[in-house]
């Protein structure tokens, strides 16, 4: 049985707190009363700094909590190279697939021994409906799905036809956690895929097993 973690107790204890009162994450100085002067990362769009020195300086500290803040704000892809958020994407669609075969009996793609490229468009098309709708609260800072801002159809056909071909991440071969995380050199990387494709289909394998 796997033993990662809530979505909701992972983002709890590595992830960037929601900041209560608009202070300097770095130096802690408060932001004027009758102005905005903080900035925000521009990765996890959660913490705040009042200067790029001061957000520089911080880095060490942030830098864990800052990738998890950027999955639940659906940023994280943008943080990373096209190659790199392609091949996240598919590898997130690839460890789904394991999951809901191991832990739902839920079979699909690759364990159906249907074509896995037409599981794969699903996934992107439900990954792009999501792009289209809009923000339910005006102030929300989380941006609807987890697609890169450079998305478009032409992005699209570069990872469709490296889901097809890739050494690595071809969807026509299952991959599991262990792989996972021996390929990144992560040991979180598991969790931060399920997460994006939690995103996608808008519920957790783990979390529904509970």
């Amino acid at each position: 049985m796997d033993t990662d973690i809530s979505t909701e107790r992972v983002l709890s204890i590595w992830g960037p707190p929601v900041p209560k009162t608009r202070a300097c994450s770095a130096c802690k100085k408060a932001e004027p009363a009758e102005q905005q002067t903080l900035k925000r990362c521009a990765r996890c769009q959660t913490t705040l700094y009042c200067s790029r020195e001061c957000q520089k300086a911080h880095w060490k500290t942030h830098k864990i909590s800052c990738a998890w803040g950027a999955i639940r704000n659906n940023t994280y892809l943008d943080s990373l190279s096209e190659e790199a958020a392609m091949e996240q994407l598919i590898d997130a669609y690839r460890l789904r697939v394991e999951d809901d075969y191991k832990f739902r009996g839920d079979v699909h793609g690759l364990y159906a021994m249907e074509d896995p490229f037409d599981d794969f468009e699903e996934f992107l098309d439900l990954a792009e409906e999501q792009m289209e709708e809009k923000e339910q609260d005006e102030g929300s800072l989380k941006r609807p799905g987890i697609l890169p801002k450079w998305w478009c159809e032409e992005k699209r056909i570069v990872c469709e036809e490296k889901a097809m071909r890739d050494s690595w991440c071809s969807v026509t071969y299952a991959v599991e956690k262990s792989d996972i995380r021996e390929h990144y050199k992560d040991i979180t990387m598991p969790m931060k895929l399920r997460m994006l494709a939690e995103t996608v289909y808008g519920f957790s394998v783990i979390k529904d097993l509970v």
